[in-house]
């Protein structure tokens, strides 16, 4: 199982648009993503780094605020 939890920037405000809104506008970018895989220690991922995993991932993947996460990994990390 993996953990994720995303940081973001955007030039729209996030509570007054919504998720889903907030996810797809061309503005918003990843600030970092925390990630833990397992039970490996928790590591931080910047954008340029290399990711972490594949980012089609098909396997268990654990968030505390999952819609935003959920919606951030669809619209933001890999969109269609």
């Amino acid at each position: 199982m993996i953990t994720i939890d995303f940081e973001s920037r955007s030039k729209i405000d996030l509570k007054a648009v919504g998720v889903y809104k907030y996810t797809l506008h061309p503005s918003t970018l990843p600030l970092c993503m925390a990630y833990k895989i397992g039970s490996a220690a928790t590591k931080i991922w910047l954008p340029g780094d290399t990711f972490p995993f594949a980012r089609d991932f098909k396997s268990l993947i654990e968030a505390h605020n999952a819609n935003f996460e959920r919606n951030f990994w669809k619209n933001v990390m890999v969109p269609v």
